[in-house]
């Protein structure tokens, strides 16, 4: 049975590819889809991110996807 190898983060990332990552975060990439480019869990992703002092982004609907969801309720049939 072999044992799973475990590292600390710090130690799996250069100075670098950290700020490359943050960066691309920053500029509107998906937490979720970044982590899993890294082969790491979105929360682990997360928690690097607040290593780093970088704020999460928060959930809910911009407002362009507001329009869309305004619109497909309108759409809806209505019951009493």
């Amino acid at each position: 049975m072999s044992a799973r190898q475990r590292y600390r983060l710090a130690d799996r990332f250069k100075p670098d590819e950290l700020a490359a990552l943050v960066a691309r975060y920053k500029a509107g990439e998906s937490s979720l889809q970044l982590a899993k480019e890294q082969g790491i869990a979105k929360s682990t992703f997360l928690r690097l991110l607040a290593d780093h002092n970088v704020e999460p982004r928060k959930y809910g609907l911009t407002p362009a996807k507001e329009g869309t969801a305004e619109g497909l309720i309108d759409t809806l049939p209505v019951r009493i």
